[in-house]
């Protein structure tokens, strides 16, 4: 038997579990409404029934280990592994319900390879840490600006055992870390979130957790690549009082030649980095990258000075309003939008079928069309009038012609780029010119 054929199996394998425990769960709440109806208070019932969700959830994902043959979290070796399977345990519905992608690093055999990668229509970048931000290059996001902004923290003289996910309903990854130091018996833990913001689109959001439960204070290691060969680049740092004090920024502006000879202007800000952190005992700290990015339609060489201004001044005040407001909150807006973006109620029942399309690969696919297109509908400068026109827009729906194949696993960035771009492609030229100019609150109901 190959690899393939063994994945297939295992896939149906644990299909067939998580079919016949939905089976089972409908036909329990069946029988239970049977008998306890006319013996029992609705109030009572609906105790019951909460006191059933709370056992179900702690008890639920240790329920599927053991079903699934897979090893329970408290008898692998070391606490790093123990503690990374903990922490991915709250996605385990998610997982089920095909909302997530996750990947451990190195990558197991029944995991399919992705690239974990946010996107808003106006920048994206991979989570890998030498990617460059992507900005707008005809109709995808490919044209490179080199600036390698993804931040990672390490632990000296510890081990790393690492996943990394895929949140399709809320435009998150996360990259889950346990350090490992021997002997120790504890981990420490790092949770990253990336995502590029939807509804303030020049931004792009780095929030990182470390959590040490130890008995003794830890220094870790911050490392950005930063700015790589970028020959017109020009770097000057600012200073912006927010939290406790004051904070240094980079500001970069620059050009980048595209075809025809012409130049985009670009500026980004984005927080300088320290080289380290320091987290005392049972205690965790936060470091949230923050970058603003502007930039303009491609310009003759002779007009560049007359907008890179501009942008440098609409990045400068765009990171300004963000790193002094409330990051939470501005996370929790970036999230909405996303399940605003999947509240289709659309749903696709598992295929058994060898080589078949299900909801993994079909909802990864969507993900991907939505990181590359804006959300005028929910960007904070869209206004009134331009949001009920767009309202009426989408209440138009027009057909397209549909004769590619675009549903494929995305592992890198030029595959994942070609396959946009047939996407865009029908958007643009075969009949949908109404979604095109309305983006992702009309691409959602076209790709359905």
């Amino acid at each position: 038997m190959n690899d393939t054929q063994a994945h297939t199996q295992t896939k149906t394998l644990d299909q067939e579990v998580i079919n016949i425990f939905r089976l089972l769960m409908d036909e329990l709440m069946k029988r239970g409404k049977r008998v306890l109806d006319g013996y029992i208070s609705y109030r009572k019932a609906v105790l019951l029934l909460l006191v059933l969700l709370v056992l179900l959830l702690y008890l639920g994902p240790s329920f599927f280990r053991m079903m699934l043959n897979r090893t329970p979290a408290l008898s692998l070796e070391d606490s790093a592994s123990r503690s990374l399977s903990i922490r991915l345990d709250r996605y385990w519905l998610s997982k089920i319900e095909n909302d997530v992608q996750i990947m451990h690093v190195p990558r197991t055999e029944e995991e399919e390879s992705f690239l974990p990668y946010v996107g808003n229509g106006v920048l994206a970048v991979t989570i890998e840490h030498d990617s460059p931000i992507y900005i707008r290059n005809g109709r995808t996001l490919s044209l490179p600006v080199n600036f390698r902004p993804i931040t990672i923290v390490s632990v000296d003289g510890y081990t790393l055992k690492e996943a990394q996910m895929t949140e399709f309903t809320t435009g998150l990854v996360h990259r889950l870390q346990s350090w490992e130091q021997p002997g120790l018996g504890s981990s420490i833990d790092i949770s990253y979130q990336t995502y590029a913001h939807r509804a303030i689109p020049s931004l792009l959001m780095q929030d990182i957790r470390v959590v040490n439960p130890s008995d003794k204070d830890i220094i870790v290691e911050v490392e950005q690549m930063g700015l790589g060969d970028w020959p017109t680049a020009t770097s000057e740092n600012i200073k912006i009082n927010h939290g406790e004090g004051e904070h240094e920024y980079r500001v970069i502006s620059g050009s980048i030649e595209v075809e025809g000879r012409k130049l985009v202007p670009v500026t980004l800000v984005t927080l300088k980095v320290p080289s380290s952190l320091q987290v005392k005992a049972k205690m965790s700290t936060t470091l949230h990258v923050v970058t603003a990015l502007n930039y303009s339609n491609p310009v003759e060489k002779r007009n560049f000075k007359n907008y890179i201004g501009q942008t440098k001044e609409t990045a400068i005040s765009v990171l300004k309003r963000a790193v002094t407001g409330n990051i939470k909150k501005l996370r929790g807006d970036h999230t909405k939008v996303w399940q605003s973006l999947w509240s289709s109620g659309f749903y696709i029942s598992h295929s058994k079928a060898e080589n078949a399309l299900n909801g993994d690969l079909i909802n990864a696919t969507i993900y991907h069309v939505l990181s590359q297109v804006t959300a005028p509908l929910h960007d904070v400068t869209t206004t009134e009038q331009q949001r009920a026109s767009i309202l009426r827009d989408l209440a138009y729906a027009e057909g397209c012609y549909g004769g590619h194949q675009t549903l494929s696993t995305l592992e890198n960035i030029t595959y994942f780029c070609k396959v946009i771009w047939h996407w865009e492609h029908l958007i643009h030229v075969q009949g949908t010119d109404e979604l095109a100019a309305i983006r992702a609150a009309k691409v959602i109901q076209w790709l359905l």
